[in-house]
């Protein structure tokens, strides 16, 4: 069964937090090209296959790159369209997405918004399969002013649009305002409620997060989804159990980001997978901790990596062509002017370049014997693919023409005796119904001659008749 082709629901992606390294580095090119940015490669300082980090190492990772990269409606549309594009590839039909919204140096806070629910709308037009939604987030670090503004921003475009805001969320560092002092924050909240907004909350994310008091204030919130739920208490397993919520469990990031004891085994989808009551919502970090690539995914990857360093290696060539081109022409400047020390070195840069050329052929060559041996591979692995729904067809095909055969194979075989009867002198029901019982029994069976089974005369007319055809089949 092929599971990334399974329809499914993500609830808690952020948006940052999918953002690829490709499309990273693209936005990076981009700007590094026009001077806006004086970052390094995000490939070079985050390179593929690296996902052994933590949540020290992570969120300084956010603030250098997707944070300063994001930036302008150019970047931000090139992401948004690259991360649903993603999902898309995965499966996914329905998204929410959740971000916070910030003012750039080119946009306010809800410029940002703006642009992203207006990417949004364009990308489901073009692919209907896929429903995203937006939810707004409220940093644990934000003064309630923001959250305010934040609050009425998602009641604004909370209908105004078809791909519009369905929900605010609370997240953000979760050292940030412990012992309960995200309490400052219920009355936004609350408004949020009565405006229809969904609520769903960053719950007990870290030790320091997990206190009685934190638990019981963001619980008062009545929300409809907990985010990681890693820090609760038998209280507030209770009111989850009791109240039926929504856990939106992220093993791969909880795991790989240490934020558990005990790796996958110990992480509480164990607990909650067996608890009736609570419904759960898997979700995965792949920008930070990376996916398991399938074998279609990899090869598609390597040949992309080897089409673009053909296009690399053409190009260069094309360059060292020209060069040829120059010298010759510059050799033979120099000999009719009587240059022939400028001529001798002129020609070993000739000779030189035309080596490089014709290794750039044998290099090219060498390229694509491979990329032909990765395109029989990928036929191989399709050709594998619909070999094996060939088979399951064709042994439903075959199920199926057995069920037909054996239609009504009884009733003609009751037709060739009938006519076999028939053709002998025997009525096909009176002999079937009315069979002699002394068939089997090998005392009467010695007899050589049959007798009739009513015995002598007077008995049953029907018998008499039947009598009557067997002796005249003895003559």
């Amino acid at each position: 069964m092929d599971y990334v082709l399974l329809p499914k629901i993500e609830l808690h992606a952020h948006l940052t937090g999918s953002v690829s390294r490709a499309t990273l580095h693209e936005i990076w090119k981009r700007k590094k090209a026009s001077g806006q940015t004086d970052l390094e490669d995000p490939r070079v300082v985050m390179p593929e296959g690296k996902h052994d980090y933590n949540l020290q190492t992570f969120f300084p990772l956010f603030s250098s790159y997707i944070y300063n990269l994001l930036t302008d409606e150019e970047s931000m549309r090139y992401a948004i369209n690259s991360v649903l594009q993603d999902f898309l590839a995965d499966g996914v039909v329905y998204l929410e997405l959740r971000t916070t919204p910030r003012s750039t140096t080119t946009m306010s806070a809800e410029a940002y918004i703006t642009v992203l629910l207006g990417a949004i709308e364009e990308f489901e037009s073009l692919h209907p399969q896929l429903h995203t939604r937006l939810i707004l987030s409220i940093d644990r670090r934000h003064s309630i002013h923001t959250a305010e503004s934040i609050l009425d921003l998602a009641i604004r475009l909370q209908n105004t649009k078809k791909c519009g805001v369905v929900g605010i969320d609370l997240c953000g560092d979760p050292t940030a305002r412990p012992g309960g002092e995200v309490a400052v924050f219920t009355p936004v909240f609350e408004q949020a409620s009565r405006a229809g907004l969904g609520i769903t909350v960053h719950f007990a994310e870290a030790e320091a997060s997990g206190s009685h008091d934190e638990l019981r204030t963001l619980l008062s919130w009545n929300p409809g989804r907990l985010g990681h739920v890693i820090w609760e208490d038998e209280e507030a397993r209770k009111v989850i159990v009791e109240r039926e919520l929504c856990l939106e469990l992220c093993l791969s990031c909880n795991v790989q980001a240490e934020m558990v004891h005990g790796g996958f085994e110990g992480h509480h989808f164990g607990h909650w997978k067996d608890v009736k009551g609570p419904k759960i919502s898997l979700a995965i970090l792949e920008w930070a901790f990376g996916k398991r690539m399938t074998p279609a995914e990899r090869l598609r990857k390597n040949q992309r990596m080897l089409d673009k360093a053909i296009r690399e290696l053409d190009q260069t060539r094309v360059k060292l062509e020209k060069q040829e081109k120059t010298l010759i022409q510059q050799i033979k400047t120099s000999a009719k002017n009587g240059q022939m020390g400028a001529c001798k070195i002129q020609a070993k840069d000739l000779v030189r370049t035309r080596r490089y050329i014709e290794k750039f052929f044998s290099m090219r060559s060498q390229l694509q014997k491979i990329s032909l041996r990765l395109q029989l591979q990928r036929i191989a692995m399709e050709f594998e693919r619909e070999n094996d729904i060939m088979e399951q067809r064709q042994e439903m095909m075959d199920d199926a023409v057995d069920d037909a055969m054996d239609v009504g194979v009884e009733e003609e075989g009751d037709e060739v005796v009938e006519q076999v009867l028939e053709e002998i002198g025997i009525d096909f029901n009176q002999s079937l119904g009315e069979t002699p019982t002394a068939i089997g029994n090998p005392a009467i069976a010695e007899g050589k001659i049959a007798q009739a089974v009513g015995g002598g005369s007077g008995g049953d007319p029907v018998d008499d008749d039947l009598q009557a055809r067997l002796d005249s089949l003895k003559k």
